[in-house]
């Protein structure tokens, strides 16, 4: 019986925790800060093959660098995967979930664009360091 109790306790708390934002699952390390935003990167979600890593990012801040949702809304933080070609210092956005600050996704895009030059900024040089041997 009480292993039953203890089994239902357990997923109560996974139930409440799967109804927070989809966030929270993501294991964060920040990278940097620039500009008023700061990015951080899960490196859980680092893959690579054929020279190109792939890895999911989080950007949060505010101000007029922060990206916006169709309607204009800024955005508390969002989310891109991303394909670096490290060889050829290339990058191309393959998704974004941008999220208002309630933690509701307000902007959703896949294929963001495809492969244009790496930022050379101090931020985006730490970016690549953590994903490219």
């Amino acid at each position: 019986m009480r292993i039953l109790i203890g089994s239902l306790a357990l997923a109560a708390v996974l139930v409440s925790a799967g109804a927070a934002s989809a966030q929270s699952a993501y294991v964060w390390e920040t990278v940097g800060s620039q500009a008023g935003l700061t990015l951080s990167y899960n490196p859980l979600t680092v893959s690579k093959a054929d020279g190109v890593s792939t890895v999911t990012i989080k950007i949060e801040g505010s101000g007029p660098a922060m990206s916006t949702d169709a309607e204009g809304h800024p955005l508390a933080w969002y989310t891109e995967r991303m394909a670096i070609n490290c060889a050829a210092a290339t990058y191309a956005d393959l998704e974004m979930t941008g999220y208002n600050a309630a933690g509701t996704v307000t902007l959703s895009k896949q294929n963001v664009h495809g492969m244009v030059p790496n930022a050379q900024s101090p931020v985006a040089m730490a970016m690549i360091g953590k994903v490219c041997p």
